[in-house]
């Protein structure tokens, strides 16, 4: 009877710690800070992009961390955060894509000429939507500039930040991403093919809209 007895006991052992194994497998024990559960809105159609040939997708972007930037260059906060951005695209320039959300706040703002001239200005290297008509401002429901969200390697919203992030702070919370996709392949795995600043690089200040 004993003997029975350890026998369907370690049978439920076994199976519980077979439910666990799947479980970890099939993606429910990953940790959150780094691992989004929401699929990132697409970009619209018929936008205006800056500083890039084409417009860009999020499936083209799959396996880079993104960052998108709402901002308007009225917004002192947002001129503030450039000098930021700039240094994580170069701090990340393999494992990064930024992408600046112009969701002007006054009409002129919304110019794509002006738009153009204001990044020609603070030499942003990274793509720029023109979204006047706050199509992605709406789709991520975002309501201050600046707002940052992070959208991790595999297309989902991972982390939302409004204001002035200090460098530091950006810098500690991506490097412990990078690292956690690297230690966890099954997860999800950084594409390091190509950097954001390349594509600017190929297609300076060139708009889709001319």
């Amino acid at each position: 009877m004993k003997t029975t007895l350890r026998i369907l006991v370690l049978v439920l052992v076994l199976l519980l710690v077979s439910v666990v194994i799947v479980g970890a497998q099939g993606g429910d024990n990953v940790d959150e800070r780094y691992v989004g559960r929401i699929p990132a809105p697409p970009f619209p159609e018929a936008i205006d992009w800056i500083n890039v040939e084409n417009p860009l997708t999020l499936e083209g972007l799959q396996g880079k961390i993104i960052i998108l930037d709402f901002w308007t260059y009225g917004c002192i906060n947002c001129i503030h955060m450039i000098p930021v951005l700039a240094q994580l695209e170069e701090r990340f320039a393999e494992e990064l894509v930024v992408i600046g959300v112009h969701s002007a706040k006054f009409a002129n703002e919304g110019e794509t000429t002006n738009i153009r001239q204001v990044v020609q200005r603070y030499n942003l290297q990274h793509p720029v939507i023109n979204d006047s008509d706050f199509r992605v401002w709406n789709n991520f429901a975002i309501n201050a500039w600046p707002t940052f969200m992070i959208i991790d390697p595999n297309g989902n919203v991972v982390a939302r930040q409004s204001g002035e992030v200090p460098f530091e702070a950006f810098e500690a919370y991506l490097s412990n991403m990078i690292e956690y996709y690297d230690n966890n392949p099954s997860i999800g795995s950084i594409n390091r093919s190509g950097s954001c600043r390349e594509w600017a690089r190929s297609a300076t200040q060139f708009d889709i809209s001319q």
